[in-house]
């Protein structure tokens, strides 16, 4: 009897220790939250003005991961679509609330930002798992509607939202 409790006992740390090691593998995801509204006309063109040349992307409808040369584009309705660069073969389908205007993705989080101009921002979370690269709607963001176009800068991981004669910028953290 007392064998068989020792080996219970190995087996509930070794359980622990496989646990705490997956949770703590993969970053925690924090929030955004409404950060500011900036007045525009910076410099009065708003798909230009509110980031930083490195931020800005070479289309605003489709999102790029390089590293792992995979492409993000408005699907059918209320879709996301996941394909290859090279092939263009589709990886995944994903399911929004809203049918996708404008995305983003940001490297440096493997975060992927999909904008609808009902007023949503649907954030999801690209990670590598046992099967390859999976995805993860982490959070729902409610924003004004008729938005031009969502972008992320990688510098700061704030994103940044046209809407009319404003910007308004979402960040990781609440502001006090």
């Amino acid at each position: 009897m007392e064998k068989i409790l020792k080996i219970l006992i190995v087996f509930a740390l070794l359980m622990f220790l496989i646990v705490y090691s997956v949770r703590t593998r993969e970053k925690k995801f924090r929030e955004y939250f409404f950060h500011r509204q900036l007045g525009l006309p910076l410099s009065g063109d708003p798909d230009e003005d509110f980031l930083s040349a490195a931020a800005a992307q070479e289309d605003e409808i489709s999102a790029i991961d390089r590293e792992h040369q995979r492409v993000f584009l408005p699907g059918e309705g209320k879709e996301l679509l996941v394909e290859a660069m090279d092939t263009g073969n589709r990886l995944a389908v994903l399911a929004l609330e809203e049918r996708p205007d404008s995305l983003a993705f940001d490297p440096a989080t493997g975060l992927i930002f999909s904008y609808s101009r009902e007023g949503l921002v649907t954030i999801i979370r690209q990670s590598e798992g046992t099967q390859g690269l999976q995805y993860k709607i982490v959070q729902r963001l409610h924003t004004p509607k008729e938005g031009h176009r969502v972008v992320n800068d990688p510098d700061t991981g704030r994103i940044f939202l046209g809407v009319g004669e404003s910007v308004f910028v979402y960040g990781d953290y609440p502001t006090a």
